[in-house]
C-alpha cells in the first residue's frame, strides 16, 4: 500500500511539473460585434533565443503542444486579403532575413507539427520589429484599435511580429 501511495504522488509531481512548463493561452476581442479567439501554447524562453535561431523557410506552430488555433465570427481582411470567418491553425513562416508571414491553414485541430502545408490558404505579411525588454513566455495579443479595426501581435524574446485587420 505505501508502495502504491508512493507512485500515486510521484506521477501527480510528474504531471504537475510537466504542465507547469507549457501553459495554453488565450487572446481574445470582440471589434464589430463579432469574436475573435485565439488558442495558444506558451512555452518559455529559458535563456533561448528561439525566433532568432529560426532560419529562413523555417515554418513555427506558434506556441507548443497543439497548433495556434484561430476563431472567428466575422471576415478579416489584413490589407486587401481576406480570411473567411471560421475556424483554422495558424502558422509563422520565416520568408526572410527579418521577415515574417502568418499562414491559415484549413485544419482547425493539429496536434503538434502535423501540419499539412496542402491545407494552407493563405498567408499575410507581418510586420517586425525588436523591443527593449524581453518577453520569457510566449505571448499572442488581439486588441481593438476603433469601431471595426484591430491588432493581432505576437512577442517572444525581444522579437514582436503585428498585423493590423479590420472585422466585417
Amino acid at each position: 500500500m505505501r508502495r502504491y501511495l508512493t507512485m500515486l504522488v510521484l506521477v501527480g509531481v510528474s504531471v504537475g511539473v510537466c504542465a507547469a512548463q507549457v501553459s495554453r493561452g488565450t487572446a481574445e476581442v470582440e471589434i464589430n460585434g463579432k469574436k475573435i479567439v485565439i488558442e495558444y501554447g506558451r512555452p518559455e524562453l529559458q535563456g533561448r533565443d528561439m525566433l532568432g535561431k529560426a532560419t529562413v523557410g523555417m515554418v513555427w506552430r506558434m506556441g507548443a503542444d497543439d497548433a495556434t488555433s484561430l476563431m472567428s465570427e466575422g471576415d478579416l481582411n489584413f490589407g486587401n486579403t481576406r480570411v473567411k470567418q471560421g475556424r483554422y491553425s495558424l502558422f509563422a513562416k520565416k520568408s526572410g532575413a527579418d521577415q515574417w508571414e502568418l499562414i491559415f491553414n484549413s485544419e482547425s485541430k493539429i496536434r503538434g507539427t502535423g501540419r499539412k502545408s496542402e491545407k494552407d490558404l493563405l498567408s499575410i505579411p507581418l510586420e517586425s520589429s525588436r523591443g527593449q525588454s524581453s518577453t520569457e513566455k510566449f505571448t499572442i495579443v488581439l486588441k481593438s484599435t476603433g469601431q471595426d479595426s484591430g491588432a493581432f501581435s505576437m512577442v517572444w524574446g525581444t522579437m514582436e511580429l503585428s498585423a493590423g485587420f479590420t472585422v466585417q
